[in-house]
């Protein structure tokens, strides 16, 4: 895997748990904010999670208008996107300088190093 792409792909993964941009994501951090950060990474990190359940289509990430307009302000801000992602109207797809070794790579890594934080509230009517 190239080194940019996994730079990119590690910071991800860290701002998901610490909300510290880095290098890469700070101007988007500026233009969208922690929320809205946190949410369009979180899409593209968990997309690679369920395709590994079988449940999301393996290439390419369906979205609404609003999420592409968020996520066109992401990858303004964070160009390195482009050497994974490709940005499109109604979904985001794999770039196409990606091989198919290189895609199962990137999907792989996601897999291995994003953990899914579940939180379960428990019901004090469940009892």
């Amino acid at each position: 895997m190239e080194a940019t792409i996994k730079l990119v792909l590690d910071e991800m993964i860290s701002y998901k748990l610490t909300r510290v941009s880095g290098k890469y994501l700070r101007k988007a951090h500026v233009a969208l904010g922690d929320n809205e950060l946190r949410l369009g990474i979180g899409e593209l990190l968990l997309w690679h999670k369920l395709v590994f359940l079988g449940v999301a289509e393996k290439e390419k990430l369906e979205i609404g208008e609003i999420t592409h307009k968020q996520y066109l302000i992401l990858f303004e801000n964070v160009p390195e996107l482009r050497k994974i992602f490709k940005l499109h109207d109604a979904y985001v797809g794999w770039s196409t300088d990606l091989s198919v070794e290189e895609k199962d790579e990137i999907r792989n890594y996601i897999h291995e190093h994003h953990k899914i934080q579940v939180r379960i509230r428990r019901d004090g009517r469940l009892k």
